[in-house]
């Protein structure tokens, strides 16, 4: 950002400086945990109960995390002993794979209504501070 500088009228402002940074912050961030939730779902394929597990598809899935939305496409097995279809990584994780949120963002969302003056309020308020991660959202957020 500096080496752009060419003259004193080019000097960025701190409010400049401190969105770029955030900005690139949260795409090293998005770009981390996407990287570590694919390599724990590869983990979990390679080490699964290959008797109870059979892989069978991947799923894609957008989550609103505080430092923006990721989108990732995690395994889904057969589990042999219920019949059922299941996301290895969402139960390691202990996260309920249909939600939007996750669960660091919905904590904050709920302690923001408890602490407001009302839910419409807090409600609004969390739609203004994170209107770009929450773009992934399905469904409404209901308070």
């Amino acid at each position: 950002m500096i080496n752009h500088i060419n003259n004193i009228d080019d000097f960025p402002t701190l409010k400049e400086i401190e969105s770029n940074l955030y900005r690139e912050l949260q795409d090293v961030f998005q770009a981390a945990l996407l990287s570590i939730l694919e390599e724990l779902d590869e983990w979990l394929m390679n080490n699964r109960d290959f008797k109870r597990f059979k892989n069978r598809e991947k799923q894609e899935t957008t989550l609103a995390t505080m430092l923006g939305s990721i989108t990732i496409n995690r395994r889904r097995y057969l589990d042999r002993d219920t019949g059922d279809r299941v996301a290895l990584l969402d139960q390691y994780l202990q996260y309920d794979g249909g939600d939007s949120l996750s669960p660091f963002l919905t904590e904050m969302a709920v302690k923001w209504a408890v602490r407001g003056p009302s839910y419409r309020d807090a409600r609004r308020g969390f739609y203004t501070e994170f209107a770009g991660m929450t773009a992934c959202l399905r469904k409404p957020m209901v308070f």
